[in-house]
């Protein structure tokens, strides 16, 4: 008769929950969970007891603000000319147009697109371009010409709106 081999009677552990340690840590988490809810409110009741026995001085009960009467005695220098003087300086006073440069570009594309977004705000705007004197060449945003100063005040208004900084430019009437 052939014998069987005896099994171990050692049982085996299988790697399943260990339901021991899963208990230990959900209890250990809920009572973190309340003592971490419930501690503040303890806290706060022992330093409102501490600062009730302080009592505080009459000097720093009510808070004492000097702005309302040191404002009404400053001043404040307002420039109210945010743009300088147009007057052209030529001794002669010969009539002149005004010229804005919105931007100048060694891309054309840049440079178009600067014309476009000038173009949105209404204003009239044209590229033209210039050989520098080491020889390259950029590409420039013109908005213009305009005849009075109202118009160029407007027009550079219009522009830093669009956060584009122009350079003013005069020249002969005709001259463009």
């Amino acid at each position: 008769m052939a014998t069987r081999p005896q099994r171990s009677r050692a049982r085996r552990r299988r790697g399943g929950v260990q339901w021991g340690s899963f208990g230990a840590g959900l209890v250990l988490g809920i009572g973190l969970t309340v003592t971490g809810a419930l501690l503040p409110d303890l806290l706060d009741d022992r330093t409102d007891e501490a600062a009730a026995t302080a009592a505080p001085t009459p000097a720093e009960a009510t808070p004492r603000f000097e702005f309302f009467e040191s404002l009404p005695k400053g001043e404040v220098a307002v420039d109210t000319t945010p743009y300088r003087t147009l007057t052209p300086t030529r001794a002669s006073r010969e009539p002149v147009e005004y010229l804005l440069q919105a931007g100048s570009f060694a891309n054309r594309d840049d440079a178009e697109r600067l014309r476009a977004t000038v173009l949105l705000t209404g204003l009239t705007a044209t590229t033209a371009q210039a050989t520098l004197p080491s020889g390259a060449e950029t590409h420039r945003v013109m908005v213009g010409p305009f005849a009075r100063e109202q118009d160029v005040q407007r027009a550079m208004t219009k522009l830093r709106e669009q956060h584009i900084d122009p350079l003013l430019l005069t020249r002969p009437k005709g001259a463009g």
